[in-house]
């Protein structure tokens, strides 16, 4: 027979992924008393639904939910935040866990970065935005987004071209000419003097160990490439991902919530929609996905609000509504 058994619990939680899910996961725990860390791989909370423009079946602003939740998660005292950080190892048993996060090299003092942006305003360097879905590029020293939280800088230092010879780890030169130390752009620009380039590169970053009674693995999903089908051009930069269109369609996106054909930048006459890609399939996943149908219903509601004229086909196996309210809104 089965017998119940008891085992002292850490009274500490782990959510894993600071996307909406892990976001209300925490706050929930840390409303119940309960000391919460909440780990993010990107330098800010938010996850998926930060790059979000609307949100079905209500189409309410993505921004407008998820920021008031951000902030409280961000400011609560049983919350603490580890964004940048990734979880590197977790040994221990039920109730009683040790887990070792690594925290990622920020090259910027995070007690004194201000969130000003003019570290970013400075650099030279561009690189593919990936908040954005590479439709865009940021430099080098970035602010997540916008609306961040924390809303911090890092220097990205695979993007980095160490301006004015300031190498990462290195006194700053002298000028032959004036004798005075050549900075880089983004250390003269710093108001709060929080970026120092003479702090040594350590790619593997620091390791801090907590203890926890238990832990939330709520690490979202990743959008499937284009590349993995051949049929739809991939190489062509006019088929995008369904969650580049939602940047492209909202107010923060890269075209300030103007939509553009990515390769001509001009206004599409024609959108064919493609669902069902890799879903459904035995050589992908044999599953469905529960959620692009109506991700792409919802787009073409927004674009046919905005741009009644455009014309919109759409491709798709079933359309498959399973929650409250979806097929209402179909």
């Amino acid at each position: 027979p089965l017998e119940d058994q008891y085992v002292d619990v850490t009274d500490a939680a782990l959510v894993v992924g600071g996307g909406v899910a892990g976001i209300f996961s925490a706050l929930e725990l840390a409303n119940m008393g309960h000391k919460t860390y909440l780990v993010e791989r990107e330098p800010s909370i938010g996850g998926v639904m930060a790059m979000l423009d609307k949100t079905f079946p209500t189409n309410d602003c993505s921004a407008c939910i998820l920021t008031p939740v951000m902030v409280e998660a961000g400011s609560h005292p049983n919350i603490e935040l580890m964004t940048y950080s990734e979880i590197a190892d977790v040994d221990g048993y039920i109730g009683n866990f040790n887990v070792k996060v690594r925290r990622k090299q920020t090259y910027i003092d995070w007690e004194k970065c201000t969130g000003c942006g003019d570290c970013m305003a400075a650099c030279p360097t561009r690189t593919p935005d990936a908040f954005n879905g590479g439709l865009n590029n940021r430099p080098a020293a970035y602010i997540h987004f916008p609306q961040a939280v924390p809303k911090k800088a890092v220097v990205d230092m695979d993007t980095c071209i160490n301006c004015a010879g300031r190498k990462i780890g290195t006194e700053p030169k002298l000028s032959k000419k004036t004798g005075e130390p050549r900075y880089a752009p983004c250390e003269k620009a710093c108001p709060a003097d929080a970026i120092d380039r003479t702090m040594m590169v350590d790619p593997d970053g620091s390791i801090e160990e907590i203890n926890v009674g238990s832990i939330v693995v709520a690490t979202g999903f990743k959008v499937m490439e284009k590349d993995w089908f051949k049929e739809m051009a991939p190489e062509s930069p006019s088929v995008i991902t369904a969650l580049q269109l939602e940047r492209l369609i909202s107010a923060t996106g890269p075209t300030g919530g103007k939509l553009q054909v990515p390769e001509t930048t001009r206004k599409p006459k024609v959108i064919n929609f493609v669902s069902c890609m890799g879903s459904r399939d035995e050589n992908f996943h044999t599953y469905c996905s529960r959620v692009c149908c109506m991700y792409m219903i919802k787009q073409a509601r927004l674009i046919k609000e905005k741009y009644p004229d455009t014309e919109i086909y759409m491709h798709f196996i079933d359309v498959r509504t399973p929650g409250k309210g979806y097929d209402e809104y179909y």
